[in-house]
């Protein structure tokens, strides 16, 4: 069984770069072969890398990353509550694990050699914060709803007498970084990103600076909207990248919230091409997707990718025929 110590393909050796990045004590690692398993407190984090799928003479490898948050079934009003938490999420969102009654964070993404070093720092950003939030979140599901923590420890190591430094990384590296302004701001890539997605809206527009918005098919008169900005700051991380697609659907809150999570869902199981960093959530009552990259995870080539992905989200979505594969069929649209 191949090992990510190894780092004998590019997938394994993202994984090793999380592993030696964020320097995880071996004493709390659980080896699984493409991944591991670590404890960074008492909530298991695990990141793994699926062998490659080849496309278009690319190897092309998924890495996930998700940390168990709680146990418990879905209560009335929580998909409301959550839909409407995630849209202050940054790279991850909220999935529901049917089989074990568990809540976790995740994300995923799709490496391969031209984006291996943004993506890298990207996904190394959302592991970070996997680790930093998933307390604060899990406490939030026992207070409001009831739901156990996923606390564990290490088979063999039991739990650790104080957390992964990591905990605190929003307080000791995020903030910090997101005082400065934001860095994707006049960064030169505006408009080699408005190409990218050019062709597949049905209208788009950038000030070429900072900011980008499109449309794309959905209902007449009445499309997919995206906007991606370097001008709107995170509410608890500062400057960044926003990227906010908004999905006209039904007028029933409920509707909308259960949409989202099942199209999290979709995301996290299928191969959607899509970069799975951020979450279906309900923004502003609207349904939407929403995307916040930090200024510490700025990389050069991560906008023109990045923008690329929504456009080609807002396809995945309009191309799911109302959605009817995940059984949300008799929702109305707007």
């Amino acid at each position: 069984m191949a090992s990510w110590r190894l780092k004998e393909d590019l997938g394994l050796g993202v994984v090793a770069y999380i592993h030696d990045q964020l320097k995880f004590s071996d004493d709390y690692i659980l080896d699984s072969g493409r991944g591991f398993t670590y404890w960074p407190s008492v909530l298991a984090l695990t990141v793994s890398s699926d062998l490659p799928n080849f496309h278009n003479a690319y190897s092309i490898f998924r890495l996930h990353a998700e940390i168990d948050v709680a146990h418990g079934e879905r209560v009335d009003g929580i998909d409301e509550a959550l839909s409407r938490m995630m849209s202050r999420a940054a790279l991850s969102a909220l999935t529901y694990d049917r089989k074990n009654n568990l809540y976790k964070m995740s994300c995923t993404v799709y490496a391969q050699g031209d984006n291996e070093a943004w993506l890298s720092k990207v996904f190394l950003a959302a592991v970070a914060l996997q680790i930093a939030r998933a307390d604060k979140v899990a406490k939030n599901l026992e207070n409001d709803f009831g739901l156990k923590p996923a606390i564990s420890g290490h088979p063999r190591g039991g739990f650790r007498p104080t957390p992964d430094p990591m905990v605190n990384a929003v307080e000791n590296f995020f903030v910090p970084s997101g005082k400065q302004p934001s860095r994707w701001e006049g960064c030169g890539e505006w408009e080699s990103a408005h190409d990218n997605l050019r062709r597949i809206a049905l209208s788009s527009k950038t000030d070429g600076s900072g900011e980008l918005t499109a449309e794309f098919d959905w209902l007449h008169n009445n499309p997919i909207t995206v906007r991606i900005t370097a001008r709107e700051p995170h509410a608890e991380y500062g400057n960044g990248l926003a990227l906010v697609m908004v999905l006209p659907w039904s007028d029933d809150e409920h509707d909308r919230a259960r949409t989202a999570m099942k199209l999290n869902e979709m995301e996290r199981r299928d191969w959607n091409w899509c970069h799975d960093l951020g979450s279906w959530c309900i923004d502003e009552g609207n349904l939407a997707f929403t995307c916040f990259i930090p200024n510490l995870a700025f990389h050069a080539g991560s906008l023109a990718d990045m923008t690329h992905d929504m456009a080609m989200r807002a396809k995945w979505v309009n191309d799911q025929a109302a959605l009817a594969a995940i059984g949300v069929e008799e929702a109305t649209p707007n």
